[in-house]
């Protein structure tokens, strides 16, 4: 049988549904297996780096990956951030065994192949969930919801997952600073370099419907 071999899995999962109506059959997932080993750091370069003493290069980490064609240099990234997955599952697969977790890690491993594609409406109470929000007034929190319903139309205009527009703490972070332009706006740390004047702009009308 063919075993694909995939990092925390959770969202290429939604994404292959979602675009290709793709299922991944035969899924292993290295981030839950390294969980179930009790595994500290579980993000793939720690462990890369841990277990192969190799540091990944993360420098196209935030490059725009939508864009088509991919250029060589975004292809050999790819490339090279995988090149260590299969060897690192064998080892994992291998522990697992040795640990009697094989039975656990595939039940685990076909929850996350079962999961559903994401709704793609906003739910009413998303402004609420990061726990930084709980530390915002009425007002930042009005803004708040503004921000991430503009962030979701985005998100949905790049076919992108939210989190990679602008993360939530950024967003809380506008919340809470509610700056008075678009250029003060995009002075905020954490706001992705690629951030247009167009998606600046969007995001301070955001802030001061909010506001008002």
């Amino acid at each position: 049988d063919v075993v694909h071999f995939l990092h925390g899995a959770a969202h290429d999962v939604k994404c292959m549904k979602a675009d290709f109506g793709l299922t991944l059959g035969g899924l292993f997932d290295t981030y839950i297996a390294a969980q179930l080993l009790g595994v500290e750091k579980l993000g793939y370069g720690d462990i890369v780096s841990t277990r192969f003493g190799v540091t990944l290069d993360k420098a196209l980490q935030t490059c725009d990956w939508g864009r088509r064609p991919l250029e060589k240099k975004q292809i050999e990234y790819l490339k090279g951030d995988v090149r260590f997955l299969i060897e690192l599952g064998r080892q994992l697969r291998a522990e697992l065994q040795a640990k009697d977790l094989v039975e656990e890690a595939m039940y685990e491993f076909g929850r996350v192949a079962a999961l559903p594609i994401d709704d793609e409406s906003l739910a009413a109470d998303a402004y609420l969930r990061p726990k930084e929000s709980r530390e915002l007034p009425p007002v930042g929190l009005a803004v708040l919801r503004e921000l991430m319903m503009v962030r979701h139309a985005i998100a949905r205009g790049l076919d992108r997952p939210p989190f990679k527009v602008v993360r939530d703490e950024v967003l809380v972070e506008i919340a809470r600073k509610r700056p008075a332009t678009a250029e003060e706006l995009g002075k905020i740390q954490g706001l992705p370099r690629h951030a247009s004047p167009r998606m600046l702009a969007e995001l301070h009308d955001a802030v001061s419907r909010g506001v008002e």
